[in-house]
């Protein structure tokens, strides 16, 4: 990344998220790992269509006791229902 004022290379920018202040690439290898290093659960499922259902939605399941962002989303015009992908937060 580079300054545009001055056109030198940053040195270290802050992370809000984190409150850390590291080079650019530390804070997108540390997300990444972050991300990936614990396994997460996946759950599949197909739901009748709704407005409501949203790629910006977090779900809770009481069933599990755990949140999820819908990582993928397949409608089905013909038959009015969805298909959503799932992953625990």
């Amino acid at each position: 990344m580079i300054e545009t004022e001055s056109q030198t290379p940053l040195e270290s920018i802050y992370n809000a998220t984190t409150m850390e202040t590291a080079k650019p690439e530390e804070h997108y290898i540390n997300q990444y790992y972050l991300s990936y290093s614990r396994p997460k659960l996946i759950m599949e499922t197909d739901l009748h269509d709704s407005p409501s259902i949203s790629i910006h939605s977090i779900l809770h399941s009481k069933v599990l006791n755990r949140n999820f962002f819908v990582q993928s989303i397949d409608r089905d015009l013909k038959e009015s229902t969805v298909h959503i992908k799932l992953k625990e937060v």
